[in-house]
């Protein structure tokens, strides 16, 4: 962990102002004066990894690249064997900038597999550097090979399917681009940009293509297994309107029975069974559904399956590594979702080496809602903790 105070002695002045400073620039929105900010803290901590990280982030916010740059690599140089596990984040950070300002790519792809090396489960970074591969004919096999890897890492993002089906088109090899594209259709039903780029599925086999999408139902992944939209509306709408929470369970189970992928279904049934204490395994079990069938969030309601389940983990004194993976979960899935932040937060201020990280997520979700009640009594609480630990 970044530590903040670590120059100064237990309750000195510049280590008062570090956090004091830190309580600032957490909450700040404008990159201007955030940059101002980070600036004054590293005057007093010379060796903040954080403070340079998110300077750097401001910066490449502005589109300051060089200055991006500069501070991306003083993480690297203060901290070379990894110590804090900034590094991959780094090196996919400058491959990103270097993949704008370097025309022939060798720069970025360099910085992409370093930060591969570091952290081979980063899909994002895996897509980039196949993106650049891509550019040339001559290392098309390479980009398949990344391409490839970023959908194994992440099988359920419809815009890695688009773009391995735009090279496999660009290969000649309109088989695989039409199953790319059409894995897009499972994964986002309402996907239309598939149709714009290619006449694949135009085709007199279109009817064939709708036959091998049908599990996700183009028309609506809801109504899919029922003899008609009228009876899917009829037993929601019941389910919806029912007062009586056994029996609302009751109509959900039901509909469950006839479609076993409807998600609304089992995302209702698990707000019903979250209630009681003796039926908040049967919530997990259902918002875990949700989760299955609809990893990428396409309908909306993943994140916040996430985030419940998180919290019923909690109630359940599961490992604490449960909660805090779920809510992380929910945070890749919506980086603007304050909640998230705030309580994830309360999972790192349970630890004293962890009050860095847990004041940087109370001040980012204050930052996305700046009247986030919760998150500014929970960081309060946090700082004065810090204050009496002195």
């Amino acid at each position: 962990m970044d530590d903040l105070g670590k120059p100064f002695g237990e309750g000195s002045e510049k280590m008062k102002e570090l956090y004091r400073l830190l309580d600032e620039v957490l909450v700040e929105v404008d990159s201007d004066k955030a940059i101002v900010l980070w600036t004054k803290f590293l005057r007093l901590n010379p060796s903040s990894l954080l403070a340079y990280k998110f300077r750097g982030i401001m910066y490449l916010r502005k589109e300051e690249k060089e200055k991006a740059l500069d501070d991306f690599s003083k993480v690297i140089e203060l901290d070379p064997n990894n110590i804090n596990d900034y590094n991959a984040e780094m090196y996919y950070l400058r491959g990103i900038i270097y993949s704008a300002i370097d025309e022939k790519g060798e720069i970025a792809l360099r910085e992409l597999t370093r930060a591969i090396d570091l952290d081979p489960n980063n899909s994002n970074a895996y897509y980039l550097r196949g993106f650049i591969y891509s550019q040339d004919i001559e290392t098309f096999k390479e980009a398949f090979f990344d391409f490839d890897k970023a959908i194994e890492l992440a099988p359920n993002n419809p815009e890695l399917y688009i773009t391995r089906g735009r090279l496999h088109d660009l290969s000649n090899d309109k088989e695989k681009a039409k199953d790319d594209y059409v894995k897009v259709l499972e994964l986002d039903p309402e996907n239309t940009d598939v149709y714009d780029m290619t006449d694949l599925l135009k085709e007199e086999n279109k009817l064939g293509i709708k036959r091998r999408v049908n599990t996700a139902c183009l028309d609506d992944i809801f109504k899919k297994a029922f003899e008609s939209e009228a009876e899917l509306d009829e037993l929601i709408e019941k389910a919806e309107q029912e007062c009586d929470d056994e029996k609302a369970i009751e109509l959900w189970s039901n509909i469950i029975k006839l479609d076993h992928s409807c998600l609304v279904a089992y995302d209702n049934r698990a707000d019903l069974y979250c209630v009681k204490e003796e039926t908040s395994q049967n919530s997990i079990d259902d918002y875990s559904k949700v989760i299955e069938l609809d990893p990428y969030n396409a309908n909306g309601l993943t994140v916040s399956a996430y985030i419940t389940r998180g919290f019923l983990y909690a109630l359940n004194e599961e490992t604490e590594y449960k909660t805090f993976n779920d809510f992380s979960k929910a945070i890749d899935l919506d980086p603007l979702n304050e909640s998230a932040y705030a309580y994830r937060g309360d999972i790192y201020a349970q630890n004293k080496e962890t009050y860095a990280e847990a004041l940087e997520d109370y001040g980012k979700a204050i930052e996305i809602n700046p009247k986030d009640k919760y998150a500014y009594q929970q960081r309060d609480c946090l700082l004065k903790k810090i204050e009496n630990d002195k």
